[in-house]
């Protein structure tokens, strides 16, 4: 044999590890039971509110989302009330002039506030965790439906006041 110089080192086999075949271990996923979400009973109940806000009038129209949990109530085509409900809650949405809004404030402390959505002056949301009573949120959709119904009626009789033309107008004149 020869013996290394300095530009062969020695070849060292290291010891290879023995392969042996394994089949891993396959652990089934975790699977959490899915937790069941507590649901809140609330008087009065959101299904009872909706149900009467929906027989307020003839032209009521209520337009779900998918899920199911947010109504929004027109009559006509115009928008007068969202009702939302959650687990732990419920909030409806409403149009009211500013001095009963006001009223409501002091009956029903922090409960109302301004929505982001719609946009308005006399848009107002009340939210309900079960600490307000029946009477003053039918009272509320009453006059969400009232105050839309009367702004209407305007419009209508606005329509209706006479406007000549600028011809009549000219011939009443001579």
């Amino acid at each position: 044999e020869e013996e290394p110089t300095e530009e062969q080192p020695e070849e060292v086999e290291e010891p290879q590890p023995e392969l042996t075949e394994t089949t891993p271990e396959v652990s089934e996923p975790v699977r959490e039971e899915p937790k069941e979400k507590v649901v809140k009973v609330i008087e009065p109940l959101y299904e009872d509110l909706l149900d009467f806000a929906s027989k307020l009038g003839e032209n009521i129209s209520v337009n779900p989302n998918p899920k199911g949990t947010m109504h929004k109530l027109t009559a006509g085509k115009k928008l007068f009330l969202i009702m939302q409900k959650t687990n732990s809650d419920y909030r409806i949405t409403f149009l009211a002039k500013n001095s009963y809004a006001m009223k409501l404030l002091n009956r029903v402390p922090g409960a109302i506030v301004k929505p982001n959505t719609p946009k308005g002056d006399n848009w107002f949301k009340i939210t309900n965790k079960g600490d307000i009573k029946g009477e003053i949120l039918k009272e509320i959709i009453t006059k969400s439906y009232e105050y839309l119904v009367n702004l209407e009626a305007k419009a209508e009789a606005k329509k209706k006041v006479f406007k000549p033309s600028f011809d009549k107008m000219v011939k009443f004149a001579s």
